[in-house]
């Protein structure tokens, strides 16, 4: 079918700050992308919706097939204050606060319909509408980026404003800072503190406090406009691109100062002028208005002379008061010059506008007062000289397009600033004080129609137009910004965005850790391509459900074989030697054909860009070769603690001192293990046994010695090294580390909450880490516990041990009395199932809770948990951590040994127990952790951890700014 190839189109989907100017900016641009090729859906609020339909027609939003509207709703109750007329302007502060507050989740189930729709549409080969590539957004809508990065999308961010309202507006951080704003008091309003002129505004020079946007203007540090600006501004870097109303020649200062700061801007202004070049514009008759526009007044326009009419119009969200109306209307009418005044039906302050009936005797036939009109038919008339306004952006620049001084009544916003702009700057305007006076309306509009100011005014306002259509024209400033945004866009589309590919080692806890990194990459706007081995993707499916693994167009799940014979149980973890085997011997021919492939797929088709960087577990060499090969920068995920790699790095030393691969058997049980080592940096009285243990052989050719030493030999040659951990849990290890390696490191965790304070809204929540079915009925049970009244005990997802040892940790939870929920995998016992004596489940009946699996940092973070026997797998020791939960460590290979080493001696938060279980030891330390003088220290030692965790974690922490160099310097990086 022909309707297919709308898949192929990129989608722009609009979104405007639901205020009249906004809208109206925002179709003009809408039309122009359209224009250009894109797919365009066009989001109004339901309530301005209705207005649409009301001021412009019951079909005048059908739009065409490619062109679309949607609704959402903006959160606020119907208004009465409407009267069924839609013509009140919704409350400022109440709308923004709405907007914050409650536009996300409409929004983004906007979003996921739209993606829904194209590709259920694709199924039946019927296309509605092409997937969403990228978004436009209003400046100020901080609630459509935070969806769009939970989405994966693009967003540029159209301000709908002059650079200098921009420039001005960023400031607002700058001037808390500062401590000039808040404002003290009330006084700082008059006492000639906003006449402060301000130094460091780049593009501004000798601009005042009193100029730049006027959301700062409040004493309250809680002001819902001041925060609500302040906050968009600083999201203003999670854009692809900004875009702003202006042109070129009319602020080069400012937009050369902002071309200096990232993203990249472009100014396509004056968006009307664009549109007058297209031929034929098929979406012409849409309109902009969410007020009847009374035309009438353009055929009273046609009785007058040239330049002898005065327009007046205080915008769309402007109100005054009604002595202020009064002194406006009599100091028009005292000027003896014909005017046009739009008075909207809500302009004055709580009551409807009305001039006393001389004035209107005084001014029939030379005033005609509209509701509302086409305000840029109206400044295009050759009978308008002039232009009272209110400094909004759009009438500023539509004043200059049609070459008409100006007259500025600046009230809000950044209309200060674009009326110094227009005064001081341009030459096409004169300020009237605030406090309006008839005698100084009659002398400044005469000066503007009449005097030798006003002459010079008009001469300069039709520079600007000239200008104005030059950088319009086929070869203009604006015109070419144009073509390179819509060619970035159209890229955004799929070519541009980076590309990970994700591998990690197949097992649980290393699948885990990759999997919430990836989430991170995708919330940062990368596309990402998700590895897992065929055996493992079937067990995700199984314990997750059948559509789990179905992410989203930009975050993918791809397999290959891991070279194994097909298990008859999945419920089994694979045989660790025989999958390390071939690891080595199969893995890297499988990844090198998956990474081609999907560079075969960019270059045919869009389902997704070409691969621009790798993210590897540390621990597997191979795919450093394959990079290599490729030319693809790889960054190295080692889902371990700094001690753990650090320890992991001596291997080569122990080889040269003679101490691995040990002599015989006899080394592990006569002391030599004991040893004390001191060369390694940060691990001060470590003995052997308590390195990783992957030197604990006799074989040279052992797999894990082996592959731990070409992975350590080869590490330097990846482009960044990342580690699961924070710093101020390792900091003397790492600032070894860092003066070790040549790439550089980064550390960032611990990752939950990173993913907890970063992604809220978690568009992949879906996607589990859980190989096994997690038991969610044991939370339920902990709900019915006191507060740290329960032992946790989880032995990881590797461990196995005897009938007998279960029996020995069995008896002595028993023995404590304490309510413990324990999980007991199905294959964690060797040869056999777990089965425990009968006397065991009786005396445990009502406090002991067995599982095979269970969602383990809920479990942790549950009040009810108190302590956390533990194999001392890293995952396992830094979510028990970042949980402020003390541990009993019984390690048993790999860097478990390490972690309890460190837990135990380093962060002051566990207690050892001896590999030799006997269940007397086990009451006897489970006693003590839970009641214990030691187990009160540990558990403090653990709360402080947890502050330290979610610090290192928070905006300004030191794992968020090194997740944030990641992505920035190593990964966004052009290979």
């Amino acid at each position: 079918m022909s309707s297919v190839s709308v898949v192929n189109k990129p989608h722009v989907v609009c979104t405007p700050l639901p205020f009249q100017s906004h809208i109206k900016a925002m179709l003009k641009f809408a039309k122009r992308l359209h224009h250009k090729g894109f797919h365009v859906t066009f989001v109004n609020t339901e309530f301005n919706h209705k207005r649409f339909l009301q001021s412009l027609g019951p079909n005048s939003l059908d739009g065409l097939p490619d062109f679309r509207y949607e609704s959402i709703p903006d959160g606020l109750p119907i208004s009465s204050d409407t009267n069924d007329d839609g013509n009140t302007v919704q409350d400022i502060p109440l709308l923004l606060d709405s907007i914050r507050k409650n536009l996300l989740a409409p929004f983004r189930n906007l979003l996921r319909k739209l993606n829904d729709t194209a590709s259920s549409s694709a199924n039946n080969i019927i296309i509605n509408n092409p997937p969403v590539t990228c978004m436009v957004s209003d400046g100020f809508m901080t609630s459509t980026i935070t969806a769009a990065g939970e989405l994966g999308i693009p967003v540029v961010l159209f301000f709908t404003i002059a650079a200098a309202g921009f420039m001005g507006s960023k400031q607002y951080s700058v001037l808390v800072e500062k401590g000039l704003a808040p404002l003290k008091d009330e006084s700082c309003l008059t006492n000639g503190f906003l006449d402060n002129v301000i130094d460091w505004v780049p593009g501004m020079q000798g601009i005042r406090l009193r100029d730049l946007p006027s959301c700062f203007r409040t004493t309250d540090p809680d002001d819902i406009v001041f925060n609500f600006a302040r906050e968009a501004m600083d999201s203003v870097d999670k854009s692809s691109a900004v875009v702003v109303h202006t042109f070129d020649a009319l602020e080069p200062h400012v937009l050369d100062a902002l071309s200096s700061m990232p993203p990249p801007v472009y100014a396509i202004g004056p968006l009307q002028l664009l549109l007058n070049h297209l031929p034929k514009d098929p979406l012409k008759p849409m309109g902009y208005s969410l007020w009847k526009e009374e035309t009438e007044c353009l055929q009273w326009l046609n009785s007058k002379a040239p330049n002898l009419v005065v327009y007046v119009n205080f915008g769309s969200l402007v109100v005054m008061a009604p002595q202020q109306l009064v002194e406006f209307g009599w100091g028009l009418a005292n000027s003896k010059l014909s005017f046009l005044w739009v008075i909207r039906p809500d302009l004055i302050v709580g009551e409807s506008a009305i001039l006393p009936p001389e004035f209107k005797f005084e001014t029939k036939e030379r005033g005609l007062i509209a509701s509302w009109c086409p305000q840029e038919q109206v400044l295009n008339h050759p009978s308008v000289g002039g232009f009272l306004t209110h400094g909004g952006w759009n009438s500023t620049i539509e004043s200059l397009t049609a070459g008409v001084p100006m007259l500025c009544w600046p009230v809000f916003a950044e209309q200060h600033t674009n009326c110094y702009y227009t005064c001081n700057e341009w030459g096409s305007g004169l300020e009237i004080d605030n406090n309006v006076k008839r005698d100084e309306v009659e002398k400044l509009v005469r000066e503007l129609m009449e005097g030798e100011k006003g002459k010079k005014m008009k001469i300069k306002a039709m520079e600007w137009r000239k200008l104005a259509e030059e950088a319009t024209g086929p070869h203009g400033s604006s015109s070419i910004n144009m073509d390179n945004l819509v060619n970035q866009m159209s890229s955004m589309a799929v070519g541009d965005r980076p590309h990970v590919v994700c591998l990690p080692v197949p097992l649980q806890s290393h699948i885990k850790a990759m999997l919430k990194l990836a989430k991170l990459f995708h919330h940062r706007g990368f596309h990402v391509t998700f590895v897992n081995t065929e055996f493992n993707h079937k067990r995700f499916l199984q314990s997750l459900g059948p559509n789990s693994l179905d992410g989203l167009p930009d975050f993918r799940f791809e397999t290959f074989p891991d070279g194994l014979p097909v298990s008859s149980d999945e419920d089994t973890s694979q045989d660790i030697f025989l999958l390390f085997n071939s690891m080595r011997d199969n893995f890297l021919p499988l990844f090198l054909n998956l990474l081609i492939e999907l560079n075969d797929r960019a270059a045919s088709s869009n389902t997704n860009p070409p691969v621009t960087c790798i993210v590897s577990d540390g621990l597997m060499p191979f795919p450093i070769t394959a990079a290599e090969e490729l030319g693809i920068p790889i960054a190295m995920f080692f889902t371990i603690s700094a001690g753990g790699f650090m320890g992991s790095k001596q291997c080569p030393a122990l080889v040269e001192k003679g101490l691995a691969p040990l002599k015989d058997e006899s080394y592990f049980t006569n002391g030599f293990l004991d040893k004390v080592i001191d060369w390694i940096p940060g691990m001060k009285g470590i003995h052997l046994r308590e390195l990783p243990t992957v030197f604990h052989i006799t074989n040279p050719d052992n797999i894990f010695f082996k592959l731990t030493v070409e992975t350590m030999d080869r590490v330097d040659k990846a482009s960044a090294v990342v580690l699961l951990t924070f710093d101020a849990l390792e900091q003397e290890i790492l600032d070894a580390l860092s003066s070790m390696l040549i790439p550089p490191i980064y550390t960032i965790g611990p990752i939950e909450l990173l993913l907890v304070n970063q992604i809220p809204e978690d568009p992949l929540k879906s996607v589990g880490y859980s190989l096994w079915k997690e038991e969610t009925e044991c939370l339920q049970w902990l709900n019915s516990k006191e507060p740290n009244s329960v032992v946790y005990v989880n032995f990881g997802s590797l461990a196995v041990m005897t009938p007998e040892l279960v029996v020995e940790f069995g008896w002595g939870l028993a023995n404590t009395n304490y309510p413990f929920l324990w999980v007991i995998r199905p294959d964690f016992v060797v040869g056999e199932s777990a089965i425990f004596p009968p006397e065991f489940v009786a005396e445990t009946k009502g406090r002991g809770v067995i599982v095979n699996w269970c969602a383990q940092e809920q479990v942790l973070n549950h009040p009810s948990v108190g302590g956390f026997l533990t194999h001392s797998g890293w995952n396992s020791t830094i979510e028990s951590l970042s949980a402020g939960v003390p541990m009993i460590c019984w390690p048993l290979f790999a860097d478990q040994p390490t972690n309890s080493w460190c837990t135990c001696n380093q962060w002051g938060s566990g207690m050892e127990m001896d590999k030799n279980v006997k269940r007397e030891e086990v009451e006897k330390i489970v006693r003590e952790l839970m009641e214990g003088e030691k187990g009160k220290t540990m558990k403090s030692k653990a709360i402080e951890w947890k502050k330290l965790a979610e610090e290192a974690t928070g905006p300004q922490g030191s794992s968020s700014t090194n997740l944030n160099n990641l992505v920035n310097q190593m990964l966004l990086r052009k290979s």
